[in-house]
């Protein structure tokens, strides 16, 4: 079995580590898993084990000199076998039960709420797919007149949602007709997928319309615009911006590719979508198919309701480094959740509030039916028509500003991201710049430094040209005067030494001497030198009494 070899002082050292810089995110020497994590090891111990967890392949050593941190491979022994259950607050359970606790009828609505409560709670961002679904039907038909030329088709799907379509006729239409049309369709196409509509249905529903068989043509085409609609896969994340406050993150070109990823949806609905089981799903950096999650972590579990079909998933992408035993449960606790408030979604069970759709479609059919004329012969001279055509032609309008504002929303949206990304870009640029002037400056100061120095140099090559001591005297004299002044122009003194002080003085001798006062400094054995309050080299001194 994975990780057999591993005895329980490494499993145990193996889990300290991986811990620990989950939480603080630098590598882990000994001395810190001795300080803080309570084994019962010498710090040489812990040593030898560390290095042989390196060797099995569960740790590396980014440097030389550094501490420890997990790779891939000790990463998932964690997350397989030492992962502690994560003890969910009651304030996370009230959090989840409130941020979730709301009336939603669509299952794109839920998923996309549950992304923000993932990246919510776990500090992540949050991610949630619908599955693509070929299964989808309509169970029930409903109708009603709007106008002399229009009337509204209601659709209850398999899913829960309910979806209205208007359909305009050119040669008028009457209750009794809309009433024949719902009951054919309800015989016949109730229940079935679209791949299940086939010719010779179309054909019995024109048959069984008799004169009004021309309506079938656009009505099968509202259909199938409502099935295709429901059928195809989403993906919906949020709180993508708090990657940002992770280091693995600072590289903006891997952080833009993560992003793009997660715009272009495809690569990330096929591994979410393709999982099996019901069970939660940790994904590891280059385990994952989609090229750019190297340095990254997916977690995530399928939805499933009452029936067992899977329906979507939920879950989170972070940093390799992330807090699984907390994730594990956050999102285990979520989709829990999400389950019960879905329901079956053959049997029509999901709810808004504690009301059955079936009683909602009935509800919402005598809500709009009341606003529209029963019968052409209820209004013989067309005012109440026209009046109830203008009603229909206002609730339009307002649907089609309602399009309007979702438009100018998505438009703002993509100005956000549009937005954010070239801060990125922007930061990049900031960064990549300040460097560029930090090499610059520091090459400056080389160079004035070196220019100063080059005096002393000259200096010392002119003494090395004559043989007698007193000319060598000298230029030993005039080199230690260049050297002088080549600290002065750079701006550097001798530190004082006349009364010992600790924050400057490195104290390597003490005497006891009656003649000399308490902290006096005897001798200079080495001098010291600043720079402003910057000290270069501490004084080396004799301190008395």
């Amino acid at each position: 079995m994975f990780g057999d070899e591993l005895s329980e002082r490494k499993r145990a050292i193996l889990n300290a580590i991986i811990e620990a810089h989950i939480e603080g995110g630098e590598p882990v020497g000994s001395k810190f898993l001795v300080q803080n994590k309570q084994i019962a090891c010498s710090s040489a111990t812990i040593r030898n084990e560390m290095a042989e967890l390196e060797e099995l392949g569960y740790l590396e050593q980014p440097h030389t000199s550094a501490g420890r941190v997990p790779s891939e491979l000790g990463y998932r022994f964690y997350v397989d076998q030492l992962a502690r259950s994560y003890a969910v607050t009651t304030h996370e359970i009230e959090e989840i039960n409130r941020l979730l606790k709301v009336k939603m009828t669509e299952i794109d609505q839920i998923l996309s709420t549950a992304s923000k409560v993932a990246s919510l709670l776990t500090n992540y961002t949050g991610i949630a797919v619908k599955r693509e679904s070929a299964q989808i039907s309509v169970k029930r038909f409903e109708g009603f007149v709007a106008d002399e030329s229009t009337f509204v088709l209601v659709m209850m799907t398999s899913t829960g949602t309910i979806k209205t379509k208007y359909v305009n006729v050119d040669t008028g239409i009457t209750p009794g007709t809309v009433s024949l049309l719902a009951s054919v369709l309800n015989a016949h196409i109730a229940g079935l997928t679209a791949d299940d509509i086939t010719l010779p249905i179309i054909m019995q529903l024109e048959h069984e319309m008799g004169d009004q068989a021309p309506l079938i043509n656009p009505i099968i085409k509202c259909i199938y615009e409502v099935l295709h609609e429901l059928d195809s896969g989403e993906l919906r994340y949020s709180g993508v911006d708090r990657l940002l406050q992770y280091p693995e993150y600072s590289d903006t070109d891997r952080l833009r590719a993560l992003i793009g990823s997660l715009e272009s949806k495809d690569e990330i609905m096929e591994l979410m979508s393709g999982a099996t089981g019901d069970d939660i799903n940790v994904i590891l950096g280059s385990e994952s198919s989609v090229r750019v999650m190297d340095n990254s972590a997916m977690v995530f579990k399928p939805i499933i309701n009452k029936d067992g079909k899977k329906i979507g998933a939920v879950g989170v992408i972070g940093p390799l480094r992330m807090d699984y035993a907390k994730v594990l449960s956050t999102i285990s606790g979520i989709t829990g959740r999400l389950a019960d408030m879905i329901g079956d979604g053959q049997d029509n069970s999901l709810t808004e509030g504690d009301k059955p759709m079936e009683e909602k479609i009935n509800e919402t059919v005598e809500e709009v039916t009341e606003t529209a004329p029963e019968t052409a012969e209820a209004a013989p001279d067309g005012g109440e028509m026209k009046k109830k055509s203008r009603e229909v032609k206002k609730l339009e309008a307002e649907i089609e500003d309602l399009k309007k504002e979702l438009d100018a929303k998505t438009a703002a949206l993509a100005e956000e991201n549009d937005k954010y990304v070239r801060m990125l870009a922007e930061y990049d640029n900031y960064r990549r710049r300040t460097a560029k002037e930090r090499e610059m400056l520091y090459a400056d100061a080389v160079a004035d430094t070196v220019t100063e120095m080059l005096t002393v140099l000259d200096n010392l090559e002119r003494a090395a040209q004559y043989n007698d001591a007193e000319s060598v005297g000298q230029g030993v004299k005039m080199t230690l005067k260049g050297m002088t002044d080549a600290l002065a122009k750079l701006g550097i003194t001798e530190v004082e030494t006349e009364t010992f002080d600790p924050n400057i003085h490195n104290a390597v001798m003490h005497v006891e001497d009656e003649t000399r006062g308490e902290g006096e400094i005897v001798e200079v054995l080495q001098k010291g030198y600043r720079r402003g309050d910057k000290i270069i080299r501490y004084p080396m001194v004799k301190v008395a009494n």
